[in-house]
């Protein structure tokens, strides 16, 4: 058995990507979603974003429990960048339809920022990732159709990597978790060194 699999962990995320990120790795969080405001502030840079929002989340779980309740909390929060432009879930359908237009036939990053707060030392560590992801050209029909479905207004440039796919992703450096929202890698090997 997995060492990990034994931490409590609370996953500070209603986020059903992170969910199931963690539990295909072996562990089982208790989901204790944050209730903070995101809101981008002036000249803020996607990595900072996304790391502050990740401490104001485990901030806030930390102030509801009791530092011998886990092990650890995790939080983390996704962005998608373009030319340092930071698109955040879309408003609405024109939202989505204006952000996939914009990626169609480039480059752009995604950046997740996480927080792990250890317990009940209640030591920090916080960091953030970036993936590079390189969009096809995308026609008009692929963009209204994949607005049509739903999907991409829960997510950040309004797309989730795991639907998309091979139909509008050319190529991907970096790590592909950490597009869904969760840069596991990186977390298990944190853990790994803390053990």
């Amino acid at each position: 058995m997995n060492s990990n699999s034994l931490l409590k962990i609370i996953l500070a995320s209603s986020s059903p990507r992170r969910l199931q990120i963690l539990q295909e790795h072996g562990l089982a969080p208790t989901v204790m979603p944050a209730d903070i405001d995101e809101i981008l502030q002036a000249h803020e840079e996607a990595n900072t974003y996304v790391t502050r929002l990740a401490k104001e989340k485990a901030q806030a779980i930390l102030q509801k429990i009791s530092t011998n309740s886990a092990d650890l909390i995790l939080a983390a929060d996704t962005t998608v960048a373009y030319h340092n432009q930071i698109l955040e879930k879309p408003k609405d359908r024109d939202d989505a339809y204006r952000m996939l237009s914009l990626l169609s036939g480039k480059s752009h990053e995604v950046y997740t920022g996480y927080a792990l707060i250890f317990l009940p030392e209640q030591e920090w560590l916080v960091n953030y990732v970036t993936t590079t992801i390189c969009f096809y050209t995308l026609t008009e029909k692929q963009i209204n159709d994949y607005i049509a479905s739903g999907d991409p207004f829960d997510k950040a440039g309004s797309y989730g990597i795991q639907q998309v796919g091979e139909s509008f992703v050319k190529e991907i450096k970096g790590s592909y978790y950490n597009v869904m929202g969760l840069p596991i890698e990186e977390i298990l090997q944190k853990l790994k060194e803390r053990a």
